[in-house]
């Protein structure tokens, strides 16, 4: 599913000194894998994530997802590669506050060739999978922390994504919302989801249905 091979990442940073985000990185996943990655912050996580997504290029590498190169996309096949195949996580909510659960799903749907039958299905479905059905109908300004990121989950899998990416997932969640999390991962690899997750948060040490576990320190894989 997912083949990197020999990935670099660099950034110029403001005094014009070169800084290695990351090196010379290796990494096979499978369709279906769950992949936790770990390591504290600055350690280059979040960055291969971010890579992944086709949201930043690599300096140098190959990233081949489904055996196409992503690194050599131009911006509208990358933009067509979020739209379709990944959905990502993040610890931030970046949800419409003035807007309802099911509202905030949309903006990942109108893009598509749908009808309303068809998306409204597809809000169904994944606010059902999220466990935020029941608050469909309810302003996001109104929802608890848990209840913001089980949104975020709804509307980052609503388009049905292959791949999904989750960026320190639990950092603003109590440890019932952060195991209520892992219930839904566990339901979207049962789907034949390929999940990585970047953390450093042991509740995810003890997960059952990680497959592989990886750590990464100033930009390598260890």
């Amino acid at each position: 599913m997912i083949q990197i091979q020999n990935l670099n990442k660099d950034f110029k940073e403001k005094n014009g000194e070169i800084f290695h985000a990351l090196k010379n990185i290796t990494l096979s996943v499978a369709q279906g894998e769950f992949v936790l990655l770990k390591g504290v912050s600055g350690s280059g996580k979040s960055t291969l994530l971010h890579i992944l997504a086709s949201q930043l290029k690599p300096t140098s590498g190959s990233v081949e997802v489904a055996g196409e190169n992503i690194a050599s996309y131009s911006d509208y096949h990358a933009s067509l590669y979020r739209r379709d195949i990944t959905a990502y996580i993040t610890q931030s909510f970046h949800l419409f506050n003035a807007l309802t659960v099911e509202e905030n799903l949309l903006p990942a749907l109108v893009i598509k060739d749908l009808n309303a039958v068809q998306i409204n299905a597809a809000q169904q479905k994944a606010m059902e999978l999220a466990n935020i059905a029941h608050k469909a109908k309810q302003k996001v300004s109104n929802l608890s922390g848990g209840e913001k990121q089980r949104a975020i989950i709804a509307r980052a899998i609503v388009s049905d994504a292959q791949i999904i990416l989750c960026d320190e997932p639990t950092a603003n969640l109590d440890k019932e919302n952060s195991l209520l999390f892992i219930e839904i991962l566990t339901k979207l690899k049962a789907k034949g989801k390929t999940i990585i997750i970047a953390t450093h948060d042991p509740i995810f040490d003890t997960c059952k249905i990680i497959d592989k576990s990886l750590s990464i320190k100033e930009g390598t894989l260890e």
